[in-house]
């Protein structure tokens, strides 16, 4: 290297761009995946706890144990135990899974026990579900044999009312969805991939970005039984709102001018009560939802960005 002097962030925030690789993944395969928050009323993990999660389900995997980066617990880690590898994701609310594992001889979307979160390790970590997918990854040798597969053998397997079917990634591939939760709590995806036109890099990007079309749409709907619930609330504070400029409209009685200066500043008075209190209701309901709102709306350009 050349002897410039270097910022000491420099290198931090370049390796940040890399931080959250794509999971390699080669047709014929399945995607299992995996959002989980803590559960209601859990207090929110720490990057410690959730470390220390991570490497129980490792174990229960018979995987290596993470350690600590730089005094750090990642954000991210790729690794693989015996039939399939897996991503793990520790994001700023949730921490996602997924599995990637070769097709075996099973039913599209037939759940298999290798494809479960074991249960002990949920109850554990006080972690609950928020989203759930699964990614059948089937190949096919051309346009004509991909259209063929997509229509005659992944489509029957979703709901035909809230059916979705698109080419993606420039026509390498083709993407199926009903964004229906199955019997089994899973959301499924099919992606037909060509051969010879999309690797398994392209694969994973694919995969990733259906599963977190999905994640970040759920997530961006948190914020609605909040907005429903403050309906009410907003609806009577709009009611008192219009009271107030009402009667600041209404004209006071004739008197006499030392009298009327007395009412007006009665008046005022009032009136600025009534606002202050009416400010400091808003201010409340401000602070105990903006950080929702906020993150929903985070959420919604992420999800159109994936799209």
């Amino acid at each position: 290297m050349i002897g410039l002097p270097q910022h000491d962030l420099r290198k931090p925030l370049t390796d940040e761009l890399h931080s959250r690789p794509f999971l390699p993944i080669e047709a014929p395969a399945r995607v299992s995946y995996f959002a989980f928050l803590p559960e209601q009323g859990a207090a929110r993990h720490s990057p410690e706890q959730d470390l220390e999660h991570l490497n129980a389900l490792l174990r229960h995997l018979g995987a290596t144990p993470v350690e600590m980066q730089d005094g750090r617990a990642p954000i991210f880690h790729l690794g693989s135990f015996e039939g399939g590898r897996f991503k793990w994701e520790r994001h700023t609310e949730f921490i996602t899974i997924m599995f990637a594992f070769d097709r075996g001889g099973e039913e599209l979307f037939e759940l298999q026990n290798r494809h479960i979160i074991p249960e002990a390790w949920m109850e554990e970590s006080r972690l609950r579900t928020i989203a759930a997918s699964m990614v059948e990854i089937l190949p096919a040798r051309d346009e004509a044999e991909a259209e063929s597969i997509a229509i005659e053998t992944v489509a029957p397997c979703f709901e035909r009312d809230s059916l979705v079917m698109t080419w993606v990634t420039e026509r390498a591939a083709i993407a199926v969805a009903d964004f229906r939760i199955d019997e089994n709590g899973f959301t499924r995806f099919g992606v037909v991939t060509l051969e010879g036109q999309i690797g398994p890099r392209r694969t994973g990007r694919v995969a990733q970005r259906l599963i977190e079309m999905e994640t970040y749409r759920v997530m961006a709907m948190l914020a609605l039984p909040l907005a429903r619930r403050l309906g009410p609330e907003l609806s009577s504070l709009a009611k008192r709102l219009t009271q107030i400029t009402r009667g600041i409209a209404e004209s006071q009685p004739e008197t006499d001018a030392a009298s009327k200066a007395d009412l007006d500043a009665a008046a005022d008075q009032r009136t600025l009560a009534a606002l202050t209190s009416l400010s400091t209701d808003l201010e409340k309901i401000s602070a105990e939802t903006g950080y929702r709102f906020n993150a929903a709306k985070a959420y919604e350009s992420i999800v159109y960005e994936r799209i």
